[in-house]
């Protein structure tokens, strides 16, 4: 799923990160609803419930031969949100962006994760177990199931994951990290998309209309997840061009932190679900608009990214 020399921290293509999404979800079994799509990392991130559902020990419909993968092991502290305390005394719950970068920072800095060769640590082998072997499958089947079993009820990677002294270390690194890894993050996600934008409309969808609509939605829903965190004041209308469709905010969307940027990507996918016309029309109006959209912001973000990159990482 990850490549040799690349970390986890910021998706480096946001294309190849909606891939490895999907591979995950297949590859595992994980309902689409217990993965967590993140910029700011480049794997998806299961999500831990408070309880597994009775007689399970993990989520419905994993699939026994994955369970060699750390991120299917994550002890308790790194699985669930931090609440944190700002400067007022005030308490919140630690936000998606912080706590995916913090799993990102202790899976590497423990050694689940190895940047430099792309691989993971195979965690049944800490129990003298082969994933590979028939007989280990249906036996970790059968303790996903509720059978005991003394080897897979010891394996717990809190003691590779716990920094002595320092549980906590990671959170506050995360919180430091985040603002310049966010701009990052908007840049190459405009890239990638305007892009695609780009790739569609000299395409035309092999004037397949209802080809083109998936895309262009696609294109759409990933913009609005990866650019959620995009400051409301900077420079880009929100109701972009007017359409009530774009503008309208969806019912909770205040109450659940969804930001101007957001409401205009969840818009656009409306209108283009909603749209009509034939492939041609389609490419002229609603992907143009996108693609502007995605170029404002490039241009906006694509100069600090290049300098926080540094230039042995600029493409």
């Amino acid at each position: 799923m990850t490549e040799p020399g690349e970390p986890l921290e910021v998706a480096s293509s946001t294309l190849r990160s909606a891939a490895r999404y999907r591979t995950w979800a297949a590859d595992t079994g994980i309902g689409g609803e217990w993965v967590s799509p993140n910029p700011l990392c480049c794997v998806p991130l299961p999500v831990y419930p408070a309880a597994w559902p009775a007689g399970r020990r993990r989520w419905p419909g994993l699939r026994p031969a994955m369970m060699w993968h750390p991120l299917l092991w994550l002890p308790e502290r790194l699985a669930t949100r931090y609440t944190l305390v700002d400067d007022t005394g005030g308490r919140g719950t630690e936000p998606d962006d912080v706590w995916a970068l913090r799993v990102c920072l202790e899976l590497q800095a423990s050694g689940l994760y190895d940047a430099d060769t792309g691989s993971w640590l195979d965690v049944l082998s800490l129990a003298g177990l082969d994933g590979e072997d028939p007989d280990t499958v249906s036996r970790v089947g059968g303790w996903l199931n509720g059978r005991p079993d003394q080897a897979l009820d010891g394996l717990d990677l809190a003691e590779h994951v716990d920094r002595p002294g320092d549980p906590d270390w990671a959170v506050f690194a995360a919180i430091d990290e985040l603002p310049a890894l966010q701009v990052i993050s908007w840049a190459v996600t405009a890239q990638d998309l305007l892009e695609a934008c780009e790739q569609l409309t000299e395409t035309g969808g092999d004037g397949d209309a209802d080809r083109v609509r998936r895309s262009a939605a696609a294109i759409a829903a990933l913009a609005g997840n990866n650019l959620r965190g995009l400051p409301d004041d900077g420079g880009l209308s929100v109701a972009g061009d007017g359409d009530p469709r774009a503008a309208a905010p969806r019912s909770g969307a205040a109450e659940r932190g969804v930001n101007g940027e957001s409401l205009w990507w969840d818009g656009m996918v409306n209108r283009i679900r909603l749209f009509t016309g034939d492939s041609g029309e389609l490419l002229g109006t609603l992907v143009r608009d996108m693609a502007d959209r995605l170029a404002i912001i490039l241009d906006l973000y694509a100069p600090d990214a290049e300098t926080l990159l540094g230039p042995d990482q600029r493409s």
